[in-house]
């Protein structure tokens, strides 16, 4: 007989997962490739070789995208038979969420009101404690590791998931970001990388610096209210001396840190849009000035000053003159 999601969730609810959120491009992915190399958390039916697109499932963004998406299914690497268990375990709730559940959830969600007590009474997080059972099932891991940048803005959902999960926020200066943002959207206009793309990346300065705020003040508030689960990491610190960022973040997850998570050779990822992960981390990826204008990252900057102090970034544009009065 086959385990219904109610059985898993029971098992899963204190598990402790690892979750890599943040802002896109900041380096979530760069962190990824590293901690999958980790015997806790490298899939065992796969290459030591980063996995591109297997790493974001996007589960909490959309909890339907758990049995109904492209992202959700390369998480479970494509395991068509775990996917038919997955989907047969939840079948009840499935029913139960059609009728009313998706509808209180979303009503909530649309309002940013009671949102975590809506998830659990559409019976989400028994939904996504089973996906994740069968995530691991199907990569044979000790550990789950998971990177979706944009699950940063679904952490009531998270929390009441597993409640013993811990978090990775990295953060960049947000000039580096942004022009990162460029330089994406430029390759995937190419005919190579079409598909590579996405609306996000057409995001104009106003439109960036809203979502890069409001990432940080959600990861400063939950590091000074949960630092023990929630860690917030400078990518500038992470690529200066990649080995004790490592260790740290190793300590904070309660493993062993590994000789071999650290690679001193150019990557050999197939992914021709991103050649730079999964390999060795270099400091500087890119060249702001190729990508966007002098008064876009003034913009930025301006826009982003407080943001920027709190955080310890320097200026890379001068500020405006002051109008004479």
């Amino acid at each position: 007989m086959e385990l219904t999601s109610f059985d898993i969730s029971k098992m899963m609810k204190d598990e402790s997962p690892v979750f890599i959120v943040g802002a896109a491009r900041s380096g979530t992915s760069l962190l990824y490739g590293i901690l999958l190399r980790h015997s806790s958390f490298q899939p065992q039916q796969k290459s030591n070789q980063f996995i591109p697109r297997s790493h974001e499932s996007h589960v909490f963004d959309y909890p339907k995208y758990a049995y109904s998406s492209k992202f959700a299914l390369n998480y479970i690497l494509q395991d068509k038979e775990l996917h038919r268990q997955f989907l047969e375990s939840i079948k009840s709730i499935r029913e139960y969420q059609n009728f009313i559940g998706d509808f209180i959830y979303t009503s909530c969600l649309k309002k940013n009101f009671f949102r975590s007590l809506a998830y659990q009474i559409n019976l989400s997080h028994l939904v996504l404690r089973t996906y994740f059972y069968y995530a691991k099932k199907s990569r044979l891991v000790a550990r789950i590791l998971e990177k979706t940048p944009s699950h940063i803005f679904r952490m009531p959902e998270m929390k009441a998931t597993f409640p013993k999960a811990k978090y990775l926020f990295i953060y960049r200066h947000p000039v580096e970001v942004f022009s990162s943002y460029k330089r994406r959207l430029k390759m995937s206009q190419e005919e190579e990388f079409k598909s590579a793309g996405g609306k996000w990346l057409e995001a104009s300065v106003e439109e960036f610096c809203k979502n890069y705020r409001a990432s940080i003040d959600i990861a400063l508030k939950e590091q000074a209210l949960n630092p023990s689960q929630f860690l917030a990491i400078k990518y500038e610190e992470l690529t200066a001396n990649t080995q004790l960022a490592i260790q740290n973040i190793c300590d904070f997850l309660g493993e062993s840190y590994e000789e071999d998570l650290i690679v001193e050779k150019e990557s050999k990822t197939t992914w021709k849009i991103d050649p730079l992960l999964g390999g060795k981390v270099v400091k500087q990826t890119k060249k702001w000035q190729e990508f966007i204008s002098e008064p876009d990252a003034q913009a930025v900057e301006d826009n982003l000053s407080d943001v920027m102090t709190q955080l310890n970034y320097s200026r890379y544009t001068n500020q405006p003159a002051l109008t004479s009065m």
